[in-house]
């Protein structure tokens, strides 16, 4: 699949290239990386962790790569996160970079939580 053919309607259900891992030593322990494979080529990477005491998720550090930018990856590796973890909260523990905020406040629309910042719960690392 090519980027040009992945174009992501946020009204649609995503199509299924994820692949979820727990995040590795030089990451956030405790949490995973949902990521995005086109063809052989890693095309998009997020952190997360979901505290299901609490009915919260956090996400952390989405990350289009070189060539497969402003396709809608990052909108829909979120929507597939909600629709895996149906009933949450979601928020990113972090704060968001200036020009970052555009992008969170159009995928936060209409989602509980907005993914606004919100420490993370006593049950997650």
């Amino acid at each position: 699949m090519s980027p040009e053919a992945y174009q992501y309607n946020r009204g649609g259900t995503p199509p299924r290239p994820w692949v979820d891992r727990p995040a590795g030593h030089y990451e956030r322990t405790g949490w995973r990386i949902r990521a995005a494979y086109i063809k052989s080529s890693l095309a998009f990477e997020v952190e997360y962790v979901v505290c299901d005491l609490c009915k919260i998720g956090w996400v952390e550090s989405p990350h289009s790569y070189e060539g497969y930018q402003r396709y809608g990856l990052a909108s829909a590796a979120l929507q597939s996160l909600r629709r895996a973890y149906p009933g949450l909260r979601w928020h990113t523990a972090g704060g968001h970079f200036r020009q970052a905020k555009p992008f969170w406040d159009s995928v936060g629309t209409d989602v509980p939580g907005g993914y606004t910042q919100q420490k993370r719960c006593s049950h997650v690392p």
